[in-house]
């Protein structure tokens, strides 16, 4: 995903970390960190791909989730706030 990131190739990285979601929730559950933070990072492709709307929904429901499956303490969640504040500007 970073390579196609950087490359500009949203559709692509999209479509990749789509699939590293459904993989993730399938084999760790949807509370896991790193299903956590794929989700996180399809969101930041979203914003950068100019899609804002479908980013910023993205990046507010998985601190929810982090929040509720790690805690608000959780390195984890502090990385994904980071990155929605990112995001959505708040």
């Amino acid at each position: 995903m970073a390579t196609l990131r950087a490359l500009g190739r949203w559709d692509e990285a999209e479509q990749a970390a789509d699939g590293l979601i459904v993989m993730r929730e399938r084999h760790q559950g949807a509370g896991h960190p790193y299903a956590l933070q794929a989700r996180c990072d399809l969101a930041l492709i979203l914003h950068a791909a100019g899609k804002q709307l479908e980013a910023s929904a993205a990046a507010d429901d998985v601190v929810d989730v982090s929040v509720r499956a790690l805690g608000p303490q959780h390195p984890v969640t502090a990385r994904i706030r980071q990155d929605h504040a990112t995001i959505t500007g708040r």
